[in-house]
């Protein structure tokens, strides 16, 4: 399995006036998976006559992607001393625990490198849009 974490951060000012720091986490998993399937087909002899369909099982293998997303935000008193390791050690434990949401994908052509980021930029924006909806300040 394929696993890679990609990280923004993300600074915003309140309305009354103190700074915070938000660290947006995407945590990408990549794995292939294997699915049993079934057909039917029907049996033609040489001499022209069909007999009952027949099954045929087999087993097909598919690529599944996927996004979890968490975050953290720092509080206003620490910002002076904002360390990106803790915030995103924090994101990260929730992300794995707590996400906010994860996105999976069969199509190899999604979730490539440059549509993490921009998720994870969309919700850094949406974070910092809506800061009373995530602190309890």
């Amino acid at each position: 399995m394929k696993e890679k974490v990609y990280h923004v951060v993300h600074t915003t000012t309140e309305m009354d006036g103190q700074e915070r720091k938000i660290v947006v986490v995407g945590i990408f998993k990549q794995k292939k998976e294997s699915e049993l399937n079934k057909k039917y087909v029907a049996i033609k002899f040489a001499n022209g006559k069909e007999d009952s369909d027949a099954e045929l099982t087999f087993t097909t293998k598919k690529v599944v992607r996927t996004f979890t997303i968490g975050y953290s935000i720092c509080h206003p008193s620490d910002v002076a001393e904002f360390n990106e390791e803790v915030g995103l050690s924090i994101a990260l434990s929730r992300a794995k625990r707590y996400p906010i949401g994860t996105i999976t994908s069969t199509d190899v052509t999604m979730l490539n490198e440059d549509a993490c980021m921009a998720l994870l930029e969309n919700e850094a924006k949406h974070i910092a849009t809506h800061l009373d909806k995530y602190t309890n300040l």
